[in-house]
């Protein structure tokens, strides 16, 4: 799994990204806020699929998924809460660091 550290997260508008430098640290740290809940993770082939634990709040995926919706139209986004499952697609290789920032911030074990 490749993973780019936060700081590179500061780049994402150039790739479609709708979210200003601040907005993009909120939205990593909602990432890490859940990545204790994080059970499976695995990044390949244009696609994140992250598996959380039973203890993830519903509310706190959603909130994080709603913001990632309106700042990255351009992503395919996938929830299914009956198994805790996120799947998140890049149609365009270059996008791929989009996918990076956000396994990097769900990968964080710091909380």
């Amino acid at each position: 799994m490749r993973v780019i550290v936060s700081r590179m997260a500061v780049k994402l508008p150039m790739y479609g990204c709708a979210l200003s430098k601040t907005q993009v640290e909120e939205q990593l740290g909602r990432y890490r806020g859940l990545a204790r809940h994080v059970v499976a993770l695995r990044q390949a082939d244009g696609e994140l699929t992250v598996e959380f634990d039973d203890g993830v709040a519903e509310n706190e995926i959603e909130g994080a998924l709603e913001v990632e919706r309106e700042c990255c139209s351009f992503l395919r986004i996938s929830y299914v809460s009956e198994r805790r499952r996120l799947v998140i697609a890049a149609p365009d290789s270059d996008q791929d660091i989009v996918l990076s920032a956000i396994a990097g911030a769900l990968a964080s074990r710091a909380h």
